[in-house]
């Protein structure tokens, strides 16, 4: 069965008697609860409580060095867009379940598009060892060459968070050599200081980069200066009095990401 295929329940209402019983059963993977007030016809006011249905998936997907541990999630029928998130370091704790990741990929699953979430090799269940940004970048191909034969046409976002950002950048450069540019580009606290991100003087797209001013692991300023001299001329949004890991900013981060989505609105 084609992801699509499993969006096919219409958006359903419930009542209030119901709405904990169901949350219980299916926020977890099909559901998002939205609620709003109307008049009945008696002119008393009701909440009313909606579910839009999504879809998430735990699938293995073949990667160059084995299977490769990822998440797909669907917002709609017709995804306007597509995504792929790119998580912080493996060596380091770095998970697809990091909260920055999973905010960007909620932030796409909100509004309608589907994303992939993965961890790179030698991570959870994914086959191989660590390799320094260069296998990860070949894991990201992979999970790429998945995703496009699933939505061939659309648009696509690619975002990465700390060592992520890193690959995300580096596979961007390596599509766009290839005659498959990405359509936006997202680097979250890139670690310019440890990664040869000079290196990479093309990706064919837009590229935005989000860094907190008192970030602990990589150095603001030489993010800073690094975006005034990479010619990727990349939008710069920073975050005053913020941390590598966004503690408390997850929200303005998800509503930043938000207005460099390869679709508006």
């Amino acid at each position: 069965m084609t992801p699509a295929a499993k969006l096919n329940t219409p958006v359903v209402s419930i009542s209030m008697a119901y709405s904990c019983t169901l949350s219980s059963v299916f926020d977890d993977n099909c559901g998002l609860l939205q609620h709003s007030a109307a008049r009945s016809p008696r002119g008393q006011l009701v909440t009313i409580h909606r579910w839009r249905w999504h879809m998430a998936e735990r699938l293995q997907l073949a990667g160059p060095s084995g299977q490769l541990e990822a998440v797909f999630e669907q917002g709609s029928d017709a995804p306007p867009f597509v995504a792929i998130a790119c998580h912080p370091h493996p060596l380091f704790g770095g998970t697809m379940d990091n909260k920055v990741v999973t905010t960007l990929t909620r932030l796409v699953r909100d509004k309608g598009g589907a994303v992939v979430r993965f961890n790179f090799r030698g991570v959870g269940d994914s086959q191989g060892a660590y390799s320094d940004g260069i296998g990860e970048t070949e894991d990201l191909l992979a999970i790429h060459s998945w995703l496009r034969e699933q939505f061939p046409q659309a648009p696509l976002w690619l975002a990465g968070f700390s060592f992520g950002s890193f690959v995300a950048c580096r596979g961007a450069e390596i599509l766009n050599a290839n005659g498959m540019p990405v359509s936006t580009l997202l680097l979250v606290a890139p670690p310019v200081h440890h990664y040869p991100f000079s290196d990479i003087e093309t990706t064919g797209c837009p590229v935005t980069v989000v860094q907190g001013d008192d970030d602990e692991v990589v150095p603001a300023e030489q993010v800073f200066r690094w975006a005034e001299q990479t010619p990727l001329t990349p939008d710069l949004i920073r975050f005053p009095d913020c941390g590598h890991f966004f503690h408390g900013r997850l929200v303005e981060l998800k509503e930043a990401a938000a207005s460099h989505l390869p679709v508006s609105g």
